[in-house]
């Protein structure tokens, strides 16, 4: 599939899947519309049209913010039917990053929907009952290599501001197939979609993903509404972060022992839960695994496509492989260096970042990109487990280092902690901050103190000097984390110095 287009994917399922469910709209309640792959063939061209129209042509850039939706889909599609590249911005973004976007890859058009701020130049968003239906689309040989862009797809900006990375439609195409591979999905399957389409996670590992396995598809925004929605949808594939697992989790206490009450409460059909964009507690998920439901974990970052490792999903020959993050999928390759630093080469792999090739070069060396995270083997021999960004490493004024991750995974193990940071580069000592989950019962910081005593590695548990409880949120709206719950490292860091130089922990 070295040349197979995202466009040609749909092309595929409306030859062969013509009258198959492909979307699912819920307008109000009680009221379903079923979309077929023949109608989303016809749509998709109508769309097409629509950008035609706009002056969008072969190497265009289009520029997109909005959150999901059929219409989102379409404008994807579409602009792979025009051989055009499809920039989509996360519709929770700031309007003052959105139009320092717009400025930096001055797109062909601006497309907005009606939950965002316009932008300069923007045309709204047809929504997709306007659209005439176009012919089916066939698929046509245009000259069309591989490393052609499909995708501007913008990093989360866990450590800096979000970068535009080029993907082409080899990039997301092969990949998708890899995670099949690792955790294969079926024509029959339906998927209740949380995740922003405009991130790399959602756009492999949820959309490119359905266009190969042909199953249905259907969308909510925020979590509350993916709850209610769960006993309707009756979903068997769900993807999410970490924060949503435990959310659930918190809501479902009373049944995270009865396997059959917990699929209920997923509507009854699910089959397979995945989790990536964020470290998962190890108690998080456990609980799922010990009501009956295993929570399968991947690591990737958007520059490989997204995804590197995956967790498997068991076959007739073989148990699930559910330590760490799982082994590399297929068709990539990765190494760790003497520093620890993992390092990717494979068919995900960007193609670079947007017109910055000095970027790109730093980045990727000999074809092996720079992940600029530590990983190990686990003990299983064959998975990673991904210990933290390089440059998280805290280290103290006497020269010892040591990496937060891994301390704070242990810390989170405590079931009365909501979140923790730890923090200390420049220090005699490391600082502790922890958000409990309920402020009514909190233990002494003295009885703290000893439970990290025992829980950590005595070298570990020495260099942290202070322990602090804090009620901030930690949400991407403040800046602290970003839109897929990782933490923002520097943000934090930066936050509580000040807090603890004005003694104020508890805003």
């Amino acid at each position: 599939m070295s040349n197979t287009r995202l466009v040609d994917l749909l092309v595929a399922n409306c030859e062969q899947l013509p009258d198959k469910t492909a979307w699912v709209e819920r307008p109000a309640p009680n009221e379903v519309v079923n979309i077929n792959w023949q109608q989303l063939s016809g749509l998709t061209a109508g769309m097409s049209h629509h950008l035609q129209a706009m002056g969008v042509k072969n190497g265009s850039v289009v520029l997109q913010w909005a959150r999901n939706s059929l219409e989102w889909i379409l404008i994807d599609l579409a602009c792979s039917s025009l051989n055009a590249i499809h920039a989509p911005l996360d519709a929770r973004l700031s309007p003052t990053v959105a139009e320092n976007i717009v400025s930096s890859i001055c797109p062909v058009a601006v497309l907005v929907d009606g939950h965002v701020s316009t932008l300069k130049y923007s045309r709204k968003i047809p929504n997709y009952h306007e659209l005439r239906s176009g012919a089916r689309l066939q698929k046509t040989e245009t000259g069309y290599e591989a490393t052609d862009g499909s995708n501007l797809l913008f990093t989360s900006g866990t450590t800096n501001e979000p970068r535009a990375v080029l993907l082409s439609h080899q990039n997301l195409v092969s990949n998708a197939i890899s995670k099949l591979e690792a955790m294969p999905q079926r024509a029959t399957d339906h998927r209740l979609n949380l995740l922003p389409f405009a991130h790399a996670y959602a756009r492999t590992c949820e959309l490119t993903t359905w266009l190969l396995s042909g199953g249905s598809l259907e969308t909510v925004h925020g979590t509350e509404a993916f709850i209610e929605r769960l006993a309707v949808a009756q979903p068997t594939l769900v993807n999410a972060v970490p924060a949503v697992y435990e959310s659930l989790a918190s809501r479902w206490s009373d049944r995270m022992d009865s396997p059959i009450d917990l699929l209920h409460s997923f509507g009854g059909s699910i089959r397979q839960l995945a989790s990536g964009g964020a470290p998962m507690s190890e108690r998080t998920r456990l609980l799922f695994h010990k009501a009956g439901l295993d929570i399968y974990q991947g690591y990737g970052l958007t520059e490989a496509g997204p995804v590197v490792c995956s967790n498997r999903a068991a076959t007739d020959t073989s148990p699930p492989v559910l330590a760490g993050v799982g082994p590399p999928v297929s068709n990539t390759e990765v190494k760790i260096d003497n520093q620890g630093k993992l390092w990717v080469r494979g068919a995900g792999v960007m193609s670079g970042y947007w017109q910055d090739s000095s970027a790109t070069e730093a980045r990727i060396v000999d074809g092996w990109l720079d992940t600029m995270d530590r990983a190990e083997i686990d003990s299983d021999g064959q998975s990673l487990r991904i210990l933290g960004r390089m440059d998280d490493v805290i280290v103290l004024q006497n020269g010892y280092k040591l990496n937060p991750l891994p301390i704070e995974t242990l810390v989170l193990e405590q079931p009365w902690i909501e979140d923790c940071f730890l923090f200390g580069s420049g220090r005699k000592t490391c600082v502790l901050i922890i958000k409990p989950k309920c402020w009514a019962s909190l233990p002494t910081l003295n009885s703290v103190g000893e439970v990290l005593s025992t829980l950590l590695p005595n070298d570990a548990s020495r260099a942290i000097g202070m322990v602090q409880f804090s009620s901030k949120p930690w949400n991407a709206e403040n800046g602290l984390c970003n839109f897929k719950g990782g933490k923002r490292r520097r943000e934090l860091e930066r936050f509580y110095t000040q807090m603890l130089s004005t003694d104020d922990m508890t805003s």
